[in-house]
């Protein structure tokens, strides 16, 4: 199968999960895991709605906090993407430093300094 083809069975399938009732309930691990594909295949708009759920679920998700970042700044929203840039930033130096929420306050710095110069 190639990739065009593989890209639209999971697309496909992804629409089937999304428009499933109760499909917002899904774990957050599976809402981010679905919003990186989304962002990866360049559907920013609804990569950021997955990103969301997961920030629903866990507001205080540094990793989703810095991704919804990213899907922001795509969609030329500067000002919001800084804004969940911070967040990540503020959050990572009040939890515990995991490897993911060190690499996520590292990331959203350098994107909050880059954004600045």
């Amino acid at each position: 199968m190639d990739a065009n083809s593989k890209f639209k069975d999971e697309m496909s399938a992804l629409d089937r999960v999304l428009t499933t009732p109760g499909s917002t309930k899904l774990s957050w691990k599976r809402n981010l895991k679905i919003g990186l594909k989304l962002y990866a295949a360049g559907c920013s708009r609804q990569a950021l709605w997955a990103f969301s759920l997961v920030l629903e679920e866990d507001p205080t998700n540094i990793l989703a906090h810095y991704l919804c970042g990213l899907a922001l700044r795509t969609l030329d929203l500067s000002n919001e993407a800084r804004t969940e840039w911070h967040l990540a930033t503020v959050l990572s130096s009040n939890q515990a430093q995991s490897l993911s929420a060190e690499w996520a306050r590292q990331m959203a710095h350098n994107l909050i300094k880059a954004e600045h110069a």
